[in-house]
């Protein structure tokens, strides 16, 4: 570990998407937080990212060096309440829990972390009574946001925390993510977190050209 890892965290997120707020979530114990990038005219949205998860090293198998530290992002709508009480409701705080939910697994879990890769509930059960996502999907960042090379020779990459229904991930387990992924841009689906979206697993066009989800 080194104590310098936030502060390039920070001033890398801060060079590619827009400084933090000073609303800052953090945990009790541990050097976990979460900064939050308000929304801007270029992007009507705001962005949560981790800082303090790639502390921790991760097993890796062999060629995967350079993926063994990780931390993490999301989108949320510019209204999302934030604030210390919103976050007591479960409607509410469901993304930021599994987003701490996750940053913890390269401190307590040998689970290798990948791009594609789903995390949910087994059995599945949805996340809160406002919605019926049920898994998140990390999925790494293809632009410079999404790899920091640290001073100290490290490499870190930044993944996307992106919610699913269990038919989305049914349907990324078999026909790949490519598949899903070419849904979610057919039905405009958006990279902001929406508790109602359409579930793309079930979606079928109607002859006319309209969205049914059946």
């Amino acid at each position: 570990m080194t104590t310098s890892q936030p502060d390039e965290i920070t001033d890398h997120l801060t060079r590619h998407l827009g400084a933090p707020l000073d609303l800052c979530l953090r945990e009790i114990v541990g050097n976990l937080r979460i900064q939050v990038v308000p929304a801007a005219i270029d992007r009507p949205y705001q962005t949560l990212i981790t800082t303090g998860m790639s502390e921790y090293t991760m097993t890796a198998p062999a060629g995967a060096h350079d993926y063994r530290h990780i931390e993490l992002f999301i989108h949320l709508p510019d209204d999302w309440p934030l604030r210390p009480e919103a976050l007591k409701d479960p409607n509410h705080y469901w993304p930021i829990e599994w987003m701490r939910l996750i940053a913890h697994y390269p401190e307590s879990s040998p689970v290798f972390l990948v791009s594609e890769q789903t995390i949910g509930h087994s059995p599945p059960e949805p996340f809160a009574a406002n919605t019926s996502l049920s898994c998140m999907m990390l999925l790494a960042d293809p632009t410079d946001f999404g790899c920091l090379r640290r001073t100290d020779g490290r490499t870190v990459r930044f993944y996307q925390l992106f919610p699913l229904y269990e038919e989305e991930r049914v349907l990324k387990e078999r026909d790949g993510t490519r598949v899903l992924l070419e849904r979610f841009e057919r039905y405009g689906v958006s990279e902001v977190v929406q508790p109602d979206r359409i579930n793309v697993g079930i979606a079928r066009p109607n002859p006319g050209g309209a969205i049914s989800a059946r």
